[in-house]
């Protein structure tokens, strides 16, 4: 667990965290989220010690981060950036094993985990032999997240990490990156300044403004109990509603199945793709399949606007 105690830190007579009290629970996806200036990478350094508090308190499971030499707390943090900050001479799979090596793993141990995270990655075996100057951007960022996860942390704090890719490549990170957290329960804190992949990935929000806290809570408790106009015009005014459904699997809301003329979509797919995609059809049934083509119900315009 992370707990912030009335951090405060000032940069030239300006206060770049204000007072935070904040508390992040051991396996949560945190998304700190703000206008530029709002203190988030400010607050995410804390956590590490990139950045000393000028008062207060940065507690790791109870235990007070200062307690800790900074080189030995980092270690045990994986921690992300957007610019990646690959050794450029090192191979991937050396970039991979940096940590590891550091903290005196043997080699068949080192060997293993880099498998081990180019297959959870989804990276090609045959780049570990590569250099990073010949990796896409989104191959690159891939790398920097499995070394960061290398010696296998608790905690991954993420500035920014896919700010700088294409929507694509930014969109299959997304994808892959929840998908990781699912399965090995790491306690993410992860900075961004577009909403909506804070509701998509985060199980707790933390707006700021001006180095304080303005909400705490719920991509869902978020958007239904905005605190004031900051929130909401962070959340955008006119696309509350589609970003409630982009919250819902389209079976949260489908029937039985119907007459199997309507055209498919996945069981995966959020309601505001899946209301996107009647309008883009021109229909207003479309018929919910799961990834081997069976028929698991059948998804009506009323029911999503309903909803």
């Amino acid at each position: 667990m992370i707990r912030l105690e009335q951090v405060r830190r000032a940069y030239a007579g300006r206060e770049a965290v204000a007072g935070v009290d904040l508390t992040v629970e051991r396996g949560a996806f945190c998304a700190l989220i703000g206008e530029s200036g709002s203190g988030k990478s400010t607050l995410l350094r804390m956590i590490n010690r990139l950045v000393e508090p000028d008062s207060g308190r940065v507690l790791l499971d109870g235990e007070d981060v200062r307690s800790l030499a900074p080189e030995q707390l980092r270690r045990h943090i994986g921690y992300v950036i957007q610019s990646v900050g690959l050794f450029p001479h090192w191979t991937v799979a050396r970039n991979i094993a940096a940590v590891p090596a550091l903290l005196g793993w043997e080699r068949p141990r080192i060997e293993a985990r880099i498998t081990e995270l180019m297959a959870l990655l989804r990276l090609d075996p045959r780049l570990a032999k590569a250099s990073p100057a010949s990796l896409s951007g989104g191959q690159a960022q891939r790398v920097g997240v499995a070394r960061a996860l290398a010696a296998d942390p608790d905690l991954l704090l993420m500035d920014e990490p896919f700010g700088a890719l294409d929507p694509v490549t930014r969109t299959a990170l997304q994808t892959e990156l929840a998908r990781i957290q699912r399965e090995t329960g790491k306690t993410i804190v992860f900075v961004t300044h577009d909403m909506d992949e804070a509701l998509r990935l985060a199980t707790q929000v933390v707006v700021l403004d001006q180095g304080r806290v303005v909400q705490d809570a719920t991509p869902s408790g978020l958007l239904a109990h905005p605190a004031d106009d900051r929130v909401r015009d962070l959340l955008g005014r006119e696309d509350r509603g589609l970003r409630r459904l982009a919250l819902r699997p389209v079976q949260s809301v489908m029937r039985k199945p119907g007459p199997a003329s309507a055209p498919a979509i996945a069981a995966a797919t959020d309601c505001r793709a899946a209301l996107s995609r009647m309008a883009e059809l021109g229909v207003s049934v479309l018929d919910v399949q799961d990834e081997h083509g069976t028929r698991l119900g059948s998804l009506h315009l009323a029911d999503l606007i309903a909803g």
